[in-house]
């Protein structure tokens, strides 16, 4: 994007250097995991955490197996979610592991 005078906003050039080199995949991954308290709110959140972004798939260890089933319903609404904050179609999918 240009400005007035024609001149190139740097946040755009730095936006497609990124890309080009392959980090802004990377970074759009490590905010989703920062996005989650955000999108699922306090209480789904303490009982949640994100553990890594892994081609596109979103992994979160969860407190309990009623909970990562109740989540599965709300998959593709979180994914959604997500995705817009983002501002690109970072997340395919979202797994969810019971851990202690």
């Amino acid at each position: 994007m240009r400005d007035k005078k024609g001149e190139e906003k740097i946040d755009k050039i730095l936006e497609r250097f990124l890309k080009r080199k392959g980090f802004l995949k990377k970074i759009n991954e490590f905010k989703s995991k920062d996005l989650w308290l955000k999108v699922v709110g306090d209480d789904i959140a303490s009982n949640t955490q994100p553990l890594e972004v892994r081609d596109g798939i979103l992994f979160i260890k969860t407190a309990n197996p009623i909970l990562s089933n109740e989540l599965l319903y709300l998959k593709k609404e979180i994914m959604g979610k997500i995705n817009k904050e983002i501002g690109t179609k970072t997340i395919r999918d979202i797994h969810f592991k019971v851990g202690g």
